[in-house]
């Protein structure tokens, strides 16, 4: 099938297209797609409840507000923020650890990034395995090791063959083919301690 198309009109004119690839999987087989299923691209903040899986298996302590934090792109509302500080407190870690900069058009202060929780679960994690804190957010680092090995487990994939970047909030994004991407959330709930994370997330 081919890519779908689509359209942003503006008085009967096109303005713009945008082609979409989609693929769809279930029992580890593509079952529909259009466009290319094959097309690579970076998960970006997609990977957030994958992201979040390391801190799930690291600790019981973390309840559904803390995963569902650590999984989000939040919108600094008042209880959003009372999460990310929340998890923080629970870590422990304070907010001057949290590695990323203020974002345009948030209030300034590095919890009101819409990262927060994510950099505040990776703090987490930090301290449930006893890893410097420091640089986190860099390629090398504990933290973004294990962020790409719950990629490669996820996608059924050698880790080596996962091209990273920076994403915009100064961790790594890691890039799969659009079928791996939809393999790895049709099977997250059986990952180990991967049944957490859609829970946490339907709960809040």
């Amino acid at each position: 099938m081919d890519a779908i198309v689509v359209e942003t009109r503006r008085g009967g004119i096109v303005e713009a297209q945008h082609v979409v690839h989609a693929v769809a999987v279930a029992d580890g087989a593509v079952v529909a797609y259009a466009g290319n299923p094959s097309s690579t691209c970076y998960l970006r903040s997609s990977s957030k409840p994958l992201q979040a899986l390391p801190l799930a298996r690291a600790r019981d302590d973390v309840d559904d507000r803390d995963l569902a934090i650590a999984s989000a792109s939040h919108r600094a509302t008042d209880d959003q923020i009372a999460a990310v500080r929340a998890l923080l407190a629970k870590a422990p870690a304070a907010e001057d650890e949290l590695e990323l900069g203020p974002q345009p058009g948030r209030p300034p202060g590095k919890i009101f990034h819409n990262c927060s929780g994510k950099h505040a679960g990776m703090l987490a994690l930090c301290r449930a395995r006893h890893w410097d804190s420091r640089g986190y957010s860099q390629m090398g680092h504990p933290v973004q090791e294990a962020m790409l090995a719950v990629h490669a487990e996820a996608a059924a994939v050698d880790a080596a063959e996962i091209p990273a970047a920076v994403d915009g909030c100064g961790v790594q994004t890691f890039a799969l083919p659009l079928e791996r991407m939809a393999y790895v959330f049709a099977r997250l709930e059986q990952l180990d301690g991967g049944g957490r994370v859609p829970t946490a997330l339907t709960a809040s």
